[in-house]
């Protein structure tokens, strides 16, 4: 594991810590799937529930990777999950962009 991937990776472990862990004002305000779900598509996020659900996957997942970076299933999570978790928060952080700059 290179150190772009642990980088990588422990963002994904404080986005985890994020879902697991905030308050339900806060997921709606911030949350990546509530900024797509409602910049994109007009209608609200997950429930809070399934936020702690992600939560608990990400934080667990992204801490048995750092601990075990040679295995199959850490290969597979710093290949997909990793990425996509990224593009998530990249994805909402330009529609969070584009409404606060449109007029």
């Amino acid at each position: 594991m290179n150190n772009l991937q642990k980088i990588a990776t422990v963002l994904v472990l404080f986005d985890g810590l994020f879902h697991f862990f905030s308050l339900p004002i806060y997921l709606k305000r911030v949350s990546p799937d509530w900024i797509i779900a409602d910049g994109l598509f007009d209608t609200v996020g997950l429930p809070a529930y399934i936020h702690r659900i992600m939560g608990i996957y990400l934080v667990s997942s992204s801490i048995y990777t750092l601990m075990n970076p040679d295995l199959q299933y850490s290969k597979l999570y710093i290949r997909y999950v990793v990425p996509l978790t990224l593009f998530i928060i990249s994805t909402a952080v330009v529609i969070k962009v584009y409404n606060s700059l449109r007029l």
